[in-house]
């Protein structure tokens, strides 16, 4: 009997009427197939993975295939959003032995989980080199009849394999660094290195780094925005920010990315939205509007904030996970456009071809006889063919894209989408993701002086404190339905203690960091190994997994030991906590041999390193002066600390006098300003 109904999840949810005789991951499922004496079959997924969905339509839903895994197996379906340390354990295993994986994933167990064959999407009759599903379950049921010691020698090795990963012993590193913290010399050629491989892996053509699929990799992006200004990896980040803008990975209706490009020039992708990547790009856009003052990269933002707050918002405060890359059955539908859809909505013919040129709309369509919409001019190259004057272009063209004439023909385009059926939703909230986009949003409201935002990030920070923690204080991973289900995992920890960090910063309210410290001690009792330095995935207090992981190697998301280090690093700077810092700098050394080898495989531990090796400010803005302020938030300043509002307990207060502004580099400190202009000067600086 199918077990799911009365799950939260939503991807589980899908399931629940399906043929097929689920369980979802517990120690019922694993005791009730040790009772009977069958393998597991573990399908992990989420509910905006397009072939997720093909293979639950090509055989979870058909009758003969349900039958026969559920006459021979116990088959568990897993969320990997709500088990992000089962299917990291559980991909482990599918890259040892396959060298690659994905979504869907098939993984077949012992009774007590540990696996002894994975694989990802497995078709209904075998095509493109790939056995059908069926003929995979009939080998497996063979082999669990006759030859079941050699399962368990493989589940054996397998296992032992993947527990190891990340929890070496840590020895002298082979690599380039030779020492921790390094000298400052030494730092910055390290870093230099650092920019220079970045800047091998970009595409300056294109921009982005790599070959399709082409995915935003916010945490490379920073790494760029980092390097010196007149840099190779400075110049690849801002062509990372202008193609995406540019593409059909960016929403021009809505805002909003979708998950990744599935071409190198970010035309077609794959349209699920993701709230993890909203968060990471509103942070780095807003990064580099800062650097820049561009206006495009502050329409994205503004865009990409209102439709998190349009579309992704919970009542309670929180933002929901992602939605779907299907409508109706079709990936991209709500998304498409023909050029005579589009002439409905307009009845000024010059005005139409100005438009369907700029978005690179056409009869033929450039995506299945349908259109992407994407920028195929710059803004002064739409100007000039809109005011049919190069030389001489009138104010109202300064931001082309952003006429009245374009904006309502855009309103109405977007008025019209939203009477179709739109792609599902997946509505359960995520602690660490709801974390990163309140930590985001905080930024942007403190850069932009977005009040409405200020107070939209205070309410999803309150919701992780208020709907997302036990009574005990233990946070909680996911929220449906109106309650809170599984214990967070580390990655749920430091984000939290970083959104605090954040909103601090953002209100000035020392509340928050009170917070910050009570989450992360939290971490460190919780998650931390005293004995090698780093973070485990599960809590000490979690026993439902069979090997206790580290992760240290960034992902689309950064790892959970990378923001744990970044946010411990800032907090303890902030309250001047030494506990915090060596809890940061222990992680920082747990990971350096494989950083020294591979530093782009963990761009976001590589900020934290330089902000180690290099502090940043510490600026204290003792007044409430609105104009002393904007010149802290308005500049980017890689690994500064920003103290203003109510004081707390905390070196960096003292001797702070109020009226005048302080800024600290290395335990030396400028004179104190007293107006915006002398700390104006200061900070620019040190803003490069």
């Amino acid at each position: 009997m199918n077990k799911l109904a009365n799950e939260t999840s939503p991807y589980l949810l899908q399931h629940a009427d399906n043929p097929v005789d689920w369980w979802p991951w517990g120690p019922e499922a694993l005791s009730y197939a040790e009772s009977a004496q069958r393998p597991l079959f573990v399908s992990v997924g989420y509910s905006s993975c397009h072939w997720c969905h093909v293979m639950a339509h090509e055989s979870f839903e058909d009758p003969e295939t349900a039958r026969y895994l559920n006459e021979h197996f116990v088959s568990v379906k897993v969320d990997r959003e709500e088990r992000p340390d089962i299917d990291d354990l559980y991909m482990r295993a599918t890259v040892a032995m396959n060298g690659h994986g994905g979504w869907p994933m098939s993984v077949f167990t012992l009774p007590d989980g540990r696996p002894f064959f994975t694989g990802t999407y497995f078709p209904p009759v075998a095509k493109g080199g790939m056995p059908s599903f069926r003929t995979v379950l009939e080998a497996i049921v063979e082999a669990w009849q006759t030859r079941r010691s050699e399962l368990e020698e493989h589940a054996a090795d397998l296992t032992q394999a993947i527990s190891n990963f990340g929890n070496e012993p840590v020895t002298r590193s082979q690599g380039q660094i030779e020492s921790f913290p390094l000298p400052p010399d030494e730092a910055s050629r390290f870093f230099q290195l650092v920019a220079d491989e970045l800047a091998k892996l970009s595409d300056f053509r294109q921009g982005g780094f790599g070959n399709a699929p082409k995915f935003p990799h916010p945490d490379l992006i920073e790494l760029g925005l980092r390097s010196e200004p007149s840099s190779k990896a400075r110049e690849a980040a801002y062509a990372a920010l202008d193609a995406m803008a540019a593409g059909g990975i960016y929403d021009h209706l809505a805002g909003g990315f979708a998950r990744y490009s599935t071409d190198k020039a970010w035309l077609v992708p794959h349209f699920e939205k993701m709230l993890y990547d909203q968060a990471g790009l509103i942070e780095v856009y807003t990064r580099g509007f800062q650097a820049t003052a561009s206006p495009r990269w502050s329409e994205v933002v503004h865009e990409t904030v209102g439709y998190l707050i349009d579309y992704m918002s919970d009542d309670n405060g929180g933002f929901y996970a992602a939605e779907d890359a299907d409508s109706e059955g079709v990936e991209g539908k709500f998304y498409i456009w023909s050029r005579e859809e589009i002439s409905r909505h307009c009845d000024d013919e010059e005005l139409l071809d100005v438009f369907c040129e700029a978005y690179g709309i056409t009869e033929g369509g450039n995506f299945e006889g349908g259109n992407i919409l994407h920028r195929t001019y710059d803004e002064f190259g739409l100007a000039s063919r809109l005011s049919g004057n190069e030389s001489q272009l009138p104010d109202e063209f300064r931001g082309a894209y952003s006429t009245m004439e374009f904006e309502d023909l855009r309103s109405r385009l977007l008025e019209t989408r939203n009477k179709r059926v739109r792609p599902g939703l997946d509505y359960k909230i995520i602690c660490e993701w709801n974390s990163m986009t309140t930590a985001a949003l905080a930024d942007a409201a403190r850069t932009f002086g977005m009040n409405d935002w200020k107070d939209r990030a205070q309410k999803a920070g309150e919701f992780t404190w208020s709907m997302l923690r036990r009574s005990d204080g233990r946070l909680m991973r996911t929220f449906q339905k109106g309650s809170a289900k599984h214990l967070a995992f580390a990655a749920d920890y430091a984000w939290a203690v970083e959104a605090f960090i954040r909103l601090y910063s953002m209100s000035g309210k020392a509340e928050w960091v009170g917070r910050a410290r009570q989450v992360a001690d939290g971490l460190i009792e919780l998650f931390g190994d005293e004995t090698q330095g780093g973070f485990f995935t599960n809590g000490a207090d979690d026993d439902g997994v069979f090997a206790r992981q580290k992760d240290f190697s960034d992902g689309p998301i950064p790892s959970a030991n990378s923001i744990a280090a970044r946010t411990l690093w800032t907090l303890g700077r902030l309250t001047g906590e030494s506990l915090y810092t060596n809890w940061a700098e222990g992680t920082v050394r747990a990971c350096m041999d494989k950083f020294a080898e591979s530093p782009l495989n963990m761009p976001s531990m590589a900020a934290v390193f330089s902000d180690m090796a290099r502090p940043g400010p510490e600026i204290v803005v003792a007044t409430d002066d609105r104009t002393m302020l904007d010149q802290a938030f308005m500049r980017y300043i890689p690994g500064s600390v920003i103290a203003w509002g109510e004081p707390f307990e905390s070196p960096i207060w003292d001797g702070k006098k109020t009226g005048s502004a302080y800024v600290c580099v290395g335990f030396i400190c400028e004179s104190p300003a007293s107006d915006a202009a002398t700390l104006g000067r200061q900070l620019k600086a040190l803003s490069g």
